[in-house]
């Protein structure tokens, strides 16, 4: 078994663990408990907040020295050292607590005779005591709002301890160290998780729990945004260490320092941002030259690319980016709208696939952790549109009867079921633990979450933006892997597989939510005249597609469902040749309900298909909130669908299908903010409980 060097001890007096000025000297290990199997349940989340940590700290200090990576500063790095070193205890041991000679007490910092994550849970709380920060318990992440230190050189947390979790900080705010006349040196790491991270699965090893993938590397899921300004004005800021996934607001983040005097530099057209070692380089904007170029080329160190490149970038003119091998980070949506973006390094999509060159399967392996970065190009809508065709011409070969909509709807079922996964946006388990005001959610969701989030929205090797991706569940999975993605992306490639399969569908919205209705009906049955379906294809993919059947209610909902579903519109739709200009419905919520004999809407559709009382149940009543548009009238005229027009109050509270949204002073919904009568508004736009003004 793997021996762990072992630590010095330092013994120090009380002013000196204010100073953390520390001194050398041995002392010897006294008792340790004896080995316990490693508890899932309990040792992969911390049950407090440690409110006591300056004490525990202290209290350790006395005796053990706090420099744990031996560099003779006391800083965030030495919890990166520690839970380093804790964590190879548990690889070591085979995931059982440490034993006897393992349990260096250098290590525990506790004193409980165990080196856990509880310790370096301590001694990360001790480290981030200089930074305000918030947390968005929807995405599982942290925001630094505000350092409030004084020390020349930084180290920036990556992850934050709070309310008992460890989440990883994805953004620093504008004005965070705006300022700041003693920073000298900012650091930054990329956040990674420890390779024992799990997540609940039935059948397998330790115990009812299976390893991520993922654990200990750096993911296109979590990255770190700088905001507007965050360190303009610092100016005695010299040197800058970047993480590899960053992702800058605007050009004027390190305005007014010195590191920006060397920090920058141009190639090709391109402006850069080079961190102080030289191994970061971020294109971050262009000069006014390239403005209406035809190609882009990113130099080979480049390691980042963020929107601001292309704000400037003619959408009509661009057609072929160059990017290296070792690109490692791309932002949400950098080239979406780019029409014709039609090859990356002078090849298509499929020429990356059929070629077996190591830079050429590398710059693959980009492209699909980030594959929302080219939405609406002819690069990625030519490959989507192939895969849509091999989709569909496979469930046609399934089909006994190819003509027959309700078969091909159950194949297609069938056929995502297969082939892909759904991947949780965030547990619905919640812990009942109020956030502050501050924080942007009431509650943590904890069902995949113990110590670190550990779902697959959380530790998907693909970058956030592409759960919204029509592209996503063809693209990326392979033929031992299933397509991970979310509800978005689901609608949105079922969408366009119906389209292509000539069956009449809408992509629809619902709260937190996204679903299709679809009109199908069975050749086989001469008294069936066609009906609207409520088909979840997220839910369907979690199905066992061998006994899918007409009775699924994922895929054949019949008029159960959420009444508050909403027609929705998608600009990907307008690179598909069988969806241009069929869904043009934009705007305010577009509610879907069924119409009873007395002209009332219901606020459910009604699971009974016999009701006597639907009036015309083939036909999908839209209530809408603002008259349509000519093109979303001609989207509209050739279906089943009747519109009844409801015009909403503004600056007020409307209610819709029971549930109470705030309509602004433009006619919009409110979201993610205070209503002026003092309630929050929930992401969907939905009444939450009462704030202060």
């Amino acid at each position: 078994m793997k021996q762990i060097a072992k630590r010095r001890f330092l013994s120090v007096s009380a002013a000196a663990v204010a100073l953390l000025s520390l001194q050398s000297g041995m002392i010897t290990a006294s008792a340790f408990t004896e080995p316990k199997h490693f508890n899932w349940e309990y040792f992969s989340y911390v049950p407090s907040d440690l409110e006591d940590v300056n004490e525990v700290i202290a209290k350790f200090h006395v005796s053990h020295d706090l420099d744990f990576n031996g560099d003779t500063v006391i800083d965030v790095k030495d919890f990166y050292e520690l839970e380093k070193t804790i964590n190879d205890l548990y690889k070591a041991n085979g995931y059982t607590l440490a034993t006897a000679q393992q349990a260096n007490p250098a290590n525990d910092i506790d004193g409980d005779g165990l080196a856990t994550p509880k310790d370096y849970c301590y001694l990360l709380k001790y480290f981030q005591k200089d930074f305000d920060c918030d947390i968005n318990a929807s995405e599982m992440t942290a925001t630094i709002t505000k350092y409030n230190g004084n020390l020349p050189t930084v180290v920036v947390p990556s992850k934050v301890f709070k309310y008992g979790r460890i989440f990883p900080v994805s953004r620093i705010s504008s004005d965070a160290f705006k300022g700041n006349k003693k920073i000298e040196t900012i650091v930054f790491s990329d956040y990674v998780q420890p390779f024992w991270s799990a997540r609940r699965a039935s059948g397998v090893n330790l115990d009812g729990y299976k390893l991520i993938p993922t654990a200990g590397t750096v993911t296109a899921c979590t990255n770190l945004w700088l905001g507007d300004d965050a360190f303009k004005g610092c100016s005695n800021l010299k040197n800058v260490y970047l993480p590899t996934h960053i992702e800058l607001s605007n050009s004027d983040v390190f305005a007014d320092t010195e590191f920006i005097k060397t920090g920058q530099d141009i190639i090709d057209g391109v402006c850069y941002i080079k961190d102080s070692s030289g191994k970061v380089y971020v294109a971050y904007d262009i000069e006014d030259s390239m403005k209406n170029a035809s190609s882009i080329t990113f130099q080979n160190k480049t390691t980042a690319i963020c929107t601001n490149v292309t704000k400037k970038l003619n959408k009509e003119t661009l057609t072929d980016i160059q990017i290296p091998s070792g690109l490692e980070f791309i932002e949400d949506y950098a080239f979406n709208g780019f029409k014709n973006l039609e090859t990356i390094c002078g090849e298509s999509y499929a020429s990356f696939e059929q070629n077996q060159d190591a830079n050429h399967q590398k710059i693959l392996k980009t492209i699909k952790r980030y594959n929302c970065a080219f939405n609406n190009t002819s690069f990625l809508a030519t490959a989507t549109q192939e895969k849509v065709k091999t989709f569909a011409n496979a469930i046609k070969d399934n089909c006994k009867d190819p003509t027959n909509e309700k078969e091909l709807l159950l194949q297609l079922g069938k056929k995502f079921a297969k082939d892909t996964e759904y991947s949780t946006y965030h547990s619905l388990d919640r812990l009942n633990v109020n956030l502050p005001e501050s924080d942007s959610n009431p509650f943590i969701f904890t069902n995949q979450f113990f110590l670190y989030p550990c779902d697959l929205y959380n530790t998907n090797d693909i970058c956030r933006g592409s759960v919204y991706s029509a592209s996503t569940a063809f693209i990326e999975g392979d033929a031992n892997t299933p397509a991970y993605t979310e509800c978005a992306s689901f609608s949105l490639a079922g969408s366009l597989v119906m389209d292509q399969l000539g069956i009449r569908n809408y992509f629809c919205g619902a709260p937190g939510h996204a679903l299709n209705m679809v009109f199908v009906k069975d050749k086989n049955d001469p008294n069936d005249n066609g009906k609207w379906y409520k088909t979840d294809l997220s839910g369907v993919s979690i199905c066992d597609y061998s006994t899918l059947d007409y009775n699924n209610g994922w895929l054949f909902g019949g008029q159960d469902g959420e009444g508050n579903t909403w027609i929705s519109f998608n600009d990907q739709f307008e690179m598909f040749p069988n969806s241009c200009n069929r869904q043009a419905i934009s705007g305010c919520f577009h509610q879907i309900y069924n119409q009873y004999e007395d002209g009332t809407l219901s606020a459910k559709y009604e699971k009974d298909k016999e009701d006597t009382r639907i009036k015309n149940p083939e036909e999908l009543v839209v209530e809408m909130y603002k008259p349509l548009t000519v093109s979303e009238q001609q989207a509209l005229q050739n279906a089943p669908i009747r519109t009844q027009l409801r015009l909403l109050e503004r600056n007020a509270w409307n209610t819709i299908c029971g549930t109470e949204y705030y309509v602004g002073e433009n006619g919009g919904f409110l979201s993610n903010c205070i209503a002026p009568d003092g309630y929050w508004v929930n992401a969907d736009g939905s009444k939450g409980d009462k704030r202060a003004k």
